[in-house]
């Protein structure tokens, strides 16, 4: 078998979307969840909401208040914590969540339930969410228990993934646990988030903002408070409870569930953030974690936008190396030459978009999400370049779909909520770069940290500009004391997730760094080596060898 193509995605945005992503997205699974636990008492959200009519609508009107206002493009009164300042929350308090026992079902080959969480954990009793849980069974006796996976984001449905890549991560970590995942709050099917109609998100995915023209930069912040504006009349109070400290809080709540006095964990891209979260808040209950993909808890905003436009520049330059071999490279022969030869032809798009045949239009904030989506794998790279050579002569329908595989469009034009989703947490996990000029600003600054895609990664978030709620963390480096060590793995030509985040988290958290000597996002499944230090560590706790690096 070969390996599921990676479900893992970026934190920072590219071309005004939500998030990208590497792989198409899978059918979820028919039953999803099964009846929630009777200790705490639900919201009337459910684990399997209707698409459009989120439950979030049902939230608005629970006991916990509307989501304070904040002044558009400013920051509460009061600054967030650094996650090492974060709150305690007294586990006194949530006892009936932690004595919660799962209510199993089986669902197209795994096994689904539904965990009741608090919506705010800070007034547990104010009301309830529903996230949904899923589990593939190890057959070997006795195992290890439980590993949870979380594939990225944020905004990236576990659900899915594990109905795609169960058996995969099961098979690597030889038989030795049953692999969980779940849909973090304001996810897929865990009251999700929705702020836009599948129209308006086609509005503002498709939307190219010139950084240098004043009527463009006004539609574009029209554009952000129109989404931000969506997101508090449609999700209401949950909006203000999603970000990756309480998700945090609700892996600690599945642990228990689960039955495991220790965390066993793997994270991918986002779901790094989240581990390290979970480290800091939770360093007792650590047994093992393994983080692939690193995101920096200690990046600003416009720190990780300048940085992830590097490394997509880098994954950009070993397509072109790779490209140019091939008499038929649409970019041409020469690397020296290429990316201009790319850039000019991407300018031609902001005057002269493509019309597709089934009535669609290739701007250039969709040639270039296209483009990015295909440098997470190298098994995308002739895709891309049969794709671009389509768009280059005409037809534009090949980064049409790569272009929705990042955002979460389906065939029939409707969204999954991967774009509002991630929006969402975002906009609370950091403080946003500032009002909608200090966005420009970034986007036209954008262009030093790399030609193609540095512009567009600069608008990234921009509806957090107009956000309605504060966010509930800053940035600053984790410092998880008492924790056991955690193993970070970096690639080193990682488009989403550049390197340099690994060595800084591997060094946060005083942990093992291994390192991956490969082209693509994250890196388990993608290397046997990798693979084998992954199993040898969550299984038998032994670190690799300091400086180890993979090169298969």
């Amino acid at each position: 078998m070969t390996a599921p193509r990676r479900w893992a995605i970026v934190l920072a945005v590219l071309c005004l979307s939500a998030c990208t992503s590497t792989s198409p997205h899978v059918a979820s699974p028919t039953a999803s969840a099964s009846s929630p636990p009777s200790a705490p008492t639900p919201s009337p959200s459910a684990a399997n909401p209707p698409s459009n009519s989120s439950s979030a609508a049902a939230l608005s009107s629970s006991p916990v208040g509307s989501p304070a206002a904040v002044p558009s493009g400013s920051l509460s009164a009061e600054q967030p914590p650094v996650p090492t300042a974060l709150p305690h929350i007294d586990e006194a308090t949530l006892k009936s969540f932690y004595t919660q026992h799962l209510a199993w079902k089986p669902c197209i080959g795994l096994y689904c339930a539904t965990l009741t969480v608090p919506i705010d954990y800070a007034h547990p009793s104010a009301g309830a969410i529903q996230l949904a849980v899923s589990r593939e069974l190890t057959t070997r006796k006795p195992n290890l228990g439980e590993v949870v996976v979380n594939p990225g984001g944020p905004g990236a449905s576990g659900i899915q993934f594990l109905d795609s890549a169960a058996g995969f991560v099961r098979g690597q970590l030889g038989n030795e646990f049953d692999v969980v995942s779940f849909d973090p709050r304001g996810v897929g099917a865990s009251a999700p988030i929705r702020c836009l109609s599948s129209a308006q998100l086609d509005t503002w995915i498709a939307f190219e903002a010139d950084p240098q023209s004043p009527s463009a930069v006004a539609q574009q912040d029209q554009l952000a408070k129109g989404f931000a504006a969506g997101c508090q009349a449609k999700s209401g109070a949950l909006l203000a409870h999603v970000s990756t400290v309480d998700t945090a809080r609700d892996l600690d709540v599945l642990r228990a569930a689960l039955g495991e006095t220790k965390l066993t964990y793997l994270g991918f891209s986002y779901g790094t953030f989240l581990g390290a979260i979970y480290a800091q808040l939770f360093p007792q209950n650590v047994r093992a974690l393994v983080l692939d993909g690193a995101v920096d808890p200690a990046a600003s905003a416009v720190e990780l936008d300048q940085v992830q436009a590097q490394g997509f520049e880098v994954a950009l330059k070993s397509w072109i190396a790779n490209c140019v071999q091939s008499a038929k490279c649409p970019v041409g022969a020469s690397a020296a030459a290429a990316e201009q030869h790319l850039d000019t032809w991407l300018a031609t798009l902001r005057s002269a978009p493509i019309a597709a045949s089934n009535g669609r239009t290739l701007t250039l904030s969709l040639a270039v999400q296209g483009i990015a989506a295909a440098l997470y794998t190298p098994d995308d790279w002739q895709s891309l370049t049969l794709s671009l050579t389509a768009a280059m002569k005409g037809n534009p329908a090949g980064l049409l779909t790569l272009s929705d595989q990042i955002d979460g469009r389906q065939s029939n034009g409707s969204y999954d909520n991967l774009v509002e989703s991630n929006m969402a947490i975002n906009c609370v996990d950091r403080p946003s770069v500032g009002p909608i000029s200090a966005y420009a600003a970034a986007a036209a600054a954008g262009i030093k940290d790399g030609p193609t895609f540095g512009e567009f990664i600069g608008w990234g978030n921009i509806a957090c500009a107009e956000w309605p709620v504060a966010p509930e963390l800053a940035p600053g480096p984790i410092s998880p004391a008492g924790s056991p060590p955690i193993m970070v793995i970096g690639t080193l030509r990682d488009p989403a997730t550049p390197y340099r985040w690994a060595q800084a988290l591997a060094k946060e958290a005083k942990g093992p760094l291994l390192t991956y000597d490969g082209d693509g996002h994250t890196a388990f499944l993608q290397s046997s080596c990798v693979d084998t230090a992954v199993k040898t560590f969550l299984v038998s706790l032994t670190d690799p060898a300091a400086g180890t690096t993979c090169k298969d």
